[in-house]
């Protein structure tokens, strides 16, 4: 913008600076009457002066009009490169927030994908167990099947042995009152043969007696087998309907859990969803990043060129004035 000046006084030509010193000199020295002889000379030495003078002052003027825009272009310049440098603090302060946004989108979409890594475990644990306790659950119902079918089949074979060991009751008492009735009814005999006979029917009768005494005997331990047995399988049966109200409870439980699984499934499916438009979005952040680091590279490069091109500029007037100077001195 600034173009080298020659100094004023070495710029004058010889007859100019004459000129000047005698009208410095007429100026300062008054003169009562000037000689006629010098007149024409002065006049003539004003019209040889006047034109060179005439072009120095255009250009003394053009160039300080020259000077003066140039001055106005620097500061416009000057306010232009404030301009610019706020516009790249702003970009990159812009940048900063987005580098930090990136991270923080990064850092959730990490601890988004833990989440549904552990999510994902959990959900396969707890199918693993279902699919466990539904097998537990499937062996227990066969069992208590199983339990039910053996118990109605043992509740039917003692009911039907109590009723042959009533039935055989009933036979021995009817027996027996039939018997003592025929001793109390019968005549004596005064027969010897009589007595013997009546004495080997009496103790034949005391025989059966003895015998039918050892059945019931027998009978009756095997009543209370058969009640000591009665007694296992209520206490088994008691037990088995303990395990089918745990197996039921258990088995709302597994339900429940069953149904809390499949909510977290749910959730999870659209924690995924959003992690997928959160991957896009942090993409997108990541390509508008990229966009914003590579605007002041741009900008530098677009002020570089400007730079150059106002450079050959002033380099070209300046070579301009230097070759008008040249040409005023050659004149």
């Amino acid at each position: 913008s600034s173009c080298p000046t020659r100094p004023v006084a070495s710029s004058i030509p010889a007859p100019l600076k004459t000129l000047s010193s005698s009208r410095t000199f007429q100026k300062n020295v008054p003169q009562s009457s000037p000689s006629p002889p010098l007149l024409p000379m002065a006049a003539s030495a004003s019209a040889a002066g006047g034109q060179p003078q005439k072009q120095f002052l255009s250009i003394i003027r053009d160039f300080a009009a020259e000077k003066s825009h140039g001055e106005r272009t620097v500061s416009g310049l000057k306010r232009r490169l404030d301009d610019v440098v706020s516009a790249s603090d702003a970009a990159t302060a812009e940048l900063e927030a987005a580098k930090r946004a990136r991270e923080a989108a990064e850092t959730e979409l990490r601890g988004s994908e833990v989440q549904a890594s552990i999510a994902d475990a959990s959900i396969q644990a707890l199918e693993a167990t279902i699919s466990h306790l539904q097998e537990e659950i499937a062996k227990l119902g066969s069992e208590l099947d199983a339990l039910k079918s053996t118990e109605d089949i043992e509740r039917e074979e003692f009911l039907r042995q109590m009723l042959e060991m009533n039935a055989r009751i009933r036979q021995f008492q009817q027996k027996a009152s039939a018997e003592l009735a025929e001793r109390c009814s019968g005549p004596p005999s005064a027969d010897g043969k009589q007595g013997k006979s009546a004495e080997g029917q009496n103790v034949s009768d005391m025989n059966e007696t003895m015998d039918s005494e050892g059945m019931l005997t027998d009978s009756a331990d095997q009543m209370n087998k058969m009640n000591a047995e009665v007694h296992v399988l209520e206490e088994e049966y008691q037990k088995d309907l303990l395990e089918l109200e745990k197996l039921r409870h258990e088995l709302a439980d597994v339900r429940a859990k069953r149904a809390l699984m499949e909510a977290v499934m749910k959730e999870t499916k659209k924690l995924q969803e959003i992690g997928g438009c959160t991957i896009h979005s942090l993409r997108s952040s990541r390509s508008a990043t990229y966009a914003l680091a590579a605007e002041p590279t741009t900008w530098r490069r677009s002020r570089r060129r400007r730079r150059r091109q106002r450079r050959w500029q002033t380099n070209q007037r300046s070579r301009e004035h230097a070759g008008g100077r040249e040409s005023a001195g050659l004149v």
